[in-house]
Order: C-alpha cells, then sequence, then structure tokens
C-alpha cells in the first residue's frame, strides 16, 4: 500500500461522510476550513520537513510517489484531509457563538502553553535523543495553543464539552489508521528520537501529535466563527491600536 491508497481507504471515507451529513450547510463551513488548511500546511511544512530530514520517522521503499520540499505528496495530503476533517466535524457537531467576551484575557491558559514550549525546547536541545520527537511537538504545538487560549479563553472554556469532543473523535479515529499504517510498514517512528512509550502499536508521540493538531483546528474553527459572528474583530482591532 502506498500514501495515496492509504488516503483512498482511510480518509476520504469518513470525508464523504461528513460532507453527506453537512450537504445542507457544507457553506458554513468552506471558509472557516480553508482558513485552517492553509494555516495547517504553511505552519507544518518546515517542521515536518525538518522532522524527516533528522530521521523522526520514515517510510515504507513503495510509500512515497513523489515530494516537495522533503515532505511527500501523501503527507500534504494529510495536513489538508486531517484539517478538512476536523473541520467539518467540529461544525457539524456545533457549539456555543452567544458569548460576549473581551479578547486576549487568557493569560493563565497561555502562560501553561507556552511554559510546555518551553519544556519541549529543553527536551530538544539539551535532553536524551528518546525526548526529541516529543520535544518538537510540544515546542512546535504549544505557542499556536497559547495564542488561541490567550485570545479567547472565556469562548474556549464554554464550549469546553464541545472542544474535548471534537478533538477526541477525530483522535480516536486517526490513531487507529496510523498505528495500522505503523504495523504495515507504510511508515516507521524511528526508536532513537522517541520514547518507546505506546500502545497497541501507537507510539505515545503520534498520539500526542494527533490531540495537538486536532485542538489547533477546533479552537481555531470556533474561535474565528465566534469572532466573526459576535464582530469581535473589532475589539481585536481596538486592542491592536
Amino acid at each position: 500500500m502506498d500514501y495515496i491508497l492509504f488516503h483512498l481507504v482511510f480518509i476520504l471515507p469518513p470525508l464523504a461522510g461528513l460532507l453527506f451529513l453537512l450537504s445542507d450547510d457544507v457553506s458554513e463551513a468552506w471558509k472557516p476550513a480553508g482558513i485552517m488548511i492553509v494555516l495547517a500546511v504553511v505552519y507544518t511544512t518546515p517542521w515536518d520537513a525538518f522532522l524527516i530530514s533528522q530521521g523522526v520517522w520514515f517510510y515504507g521503499e513503495t510509500v512515497v510517489l513523489a515530494d516537495l520540499f522533503g515532505v511527500p505528496l501523501g503527507e500534504y495530503l494529510f495536513f489538508v484531509f486531517q484539517t478538512l476533517g476536523v473541520s467539518l466535524f467540529t461544525v457539524h457537531t456545533g457549539f456555543d457563538t452567544d458569548i460576549d467576551m473581551d479578547v486576549f484575557t487568557g493569560c493563565g491558559p497561555a502562560a501553561v502553553l507556552l511554559g510546555l514550549s518551553g519544556a519541549g525546547a529543553l527536551m530538544v536541545f539539551t535532553g536524551p535523543s528518546a525526548l526529541f520527537y516529543m520535544g518538537s511537538i510540544l515546542l512546535w504545538a504549544s505557542p499556536v495553543l497559547a495564542l488561541q487560549w490567550l485570545y479567547g479563553a472565556d469562548v474556549l472554556a464554554a464550549n469546553l464539552r464541545a472542544v474535548v469532543l471534537d478533538i477526541f473523535v477525530p483522535v480516536l479515529y486517526l490513531c487507529l489508521v496510523d498505528a495500522f499504517a505503523i504495523r504495515n510498514g507504510l511508515w516507521t517512528i524511528a526508536p532513537d528520537t522517541s520514547t518507546g512509550l505506546g500502545i497497541m502499536g501507537l507510539p505515545l508521540e503520534e498520539a500526542v501529535f494527533f490531540m495537538a493538531t486536532s485542538a489547533m483546528v477546533v479552537q481555531g474553527v470556533i474561535l474565528y466563527v465566534w469572532t466573526v459572528e459576535r464582530r469581535s474583530v473589532e475589539d481585536l482591532r481596538r486592542f491592536i491600536s
């Protein structure tokens, strides 16, 4: 099985199901989903290329058909499909935007997340090699999550149940299909740069990666829609000016 066939079998069918469920309201999802996809590709590509160059993971001999900037085509499709799927699922399950609050008040959660980013930096630059992959995830993802909570902590807290659900369901599915791919040699997580901890063949780092990326998308969609519907962009402009 190559990377493209993997998408055809495991990723596209759930996407098609979500599009069917959202057939009447799919127009509401395209803009936030599109924004999240662009941000995901731009932010993830250099990080992904760096980790591949460091041998954090590698692919089976026949898996990669083409690559761009050192990242396989199938990997780009993963960025797009995961982000689209999580965005559609978030819109489908729904969340509350009828919340009045000031922006940039979530200093506490942001500080904790920035602390995780600092811990990730220590793992990457001074820790043992076994912490390299985990540390790189924390260093890369935590600043984005911190900014989201700094901007809209009250909105995310008010929608916490929806946030958890919208993260958990996609992560569970992605972990299952990723474990299948690893067991069948589509890609391999290098043992030298990972902790070796995991369950049912899925390294702990992969689960943390899916949680972090899904959280960025879910929270990004909720905050975008809330900002537009509550016209809080005016608050943002006043804060910046």
